[in-house]
């Protein structure tokens, strides 16, 4: 309970928050713990965008859950052809019996293994999870799988477990943006929320932008989108939150091109980011022809 605080600014993706207070969390020689900081801390670099600092600060002899998030960083900065390297380490540890136990790397795996759409194989490894943090990643993968169904199944044992956890929360707002119509509005309500407890974040602002995108509201979702840009420049999801703002108030605004240029360039192995490259690569293939 003495990362709680720690642990729910990483969640709704307060990592500056993360970063401040888990540099001067005090673990009183409890080298577990201090371990464990150090993950959430790391963890935070990531989502700030700092992967090289992560590469460089943790030791190939470190622990499974240090080495989980050193891979997760090294990927996230290296191009989309080194995917499947990272997929073969990911392989190789899990064939430890320990490692495929340990929960840092079952996240940092789900992470890598959803990012490159190997869906099954995240699914092979945290199927039967009880932690509430892989419960809340199974509800993922199975909306990138457009598997509501499983999804609100899933949902719906994280509720049982904890039901007034933060990630339990946000879980609701993923399923109820799946579902669209009035649902919109409860997912938008519950992130209000979450930020009234927490703060808000690139990543709360990401979640609001979407379910006013979703109803319409252009001129809500845009200024939810210039918050997220505003807290985090580098932020993935609100620059593809831009595009498509933009894309529906200013088709020919020049920014959806440098964006898009951007996105290619600090984002390469994100889904959004392949699925734009081969429709590139299949429109000239077309117009070769």
């Amino acid at each position: 309970m003495e990362l709680f605080g720690i642990r729910n600014s990483l969640y709704v993706g307060n990592y500056q928050q993360v970063v401040n207070e888990a540099s001067s969390f005090n673990s009183r020689g409890d080298a577990a713990l201090q371990e464990e900081c150090d993950m959430l801390l790391y963890r935070a670099h990531i989502g700030l965008g700092n992967y090289f600092l992560v590469v460089q600060k943790v030791q190939d002899d470190a622990s499974w859950q240090l080495r989980a998030v050193k891979l997760l960083a090294g990927y996230a900065q290296s191009p989309p052809t080194m995917g499947d390297k990272a997929c073969e380490t990911l392989d190789e540890w899990m064939a430890n019996p320990q490692a495929a136990k340990d929960t840092a790397l079952l996240v940092s795996a789900a992470t890598i293994l959803n990012m490159e759409g190997k869906y099954e194989q995240t699914l092979k490894y945290v199927h039967d999870s009880e932690d509430i943090e892989l419960m809340a990643v199974l509800v993922q993968t199975y909306l990138y799988m457009d598997r509501l169904d499983l999804a609100e199944q899933q949902y719906n044992a994280m509720q049982k477990k904890e039901d007034d956890a933060t990630l339990t929360q946000l879980a609701s707002t993923w399923i109820n943006q799946a579902k669209g119509g009035d649902k919109l509005k409860e997912s938008l309500f519950t992130l209000v929320d979450i930020s009234e407890k927490f703060g808000t974040s690139s990543m709360i602002y990401n979640g609001m932008a979407a379910a006013h995108l979703g109803q319409g509201e252009f001129e809500d979702a845009e200024g939810c989108v210039n918050s997220a840009l505003q807290a985090n420049p580098n932020d993935v999801d609100a620059l593809i939150n831009q595009i498509a703002v933009l894309q529906h108030t200013r088709p020919n605004d020049d920014r959806i091109l440098s964006t898009l240029a951007m996105l290619e360039h600090q984002h390469p192995n994100h889904p959004y980011v392949k699925a734009w490259r081969t429709t590139q690569e299949s429109f000239s293939r077309v117009a070769g022809c």
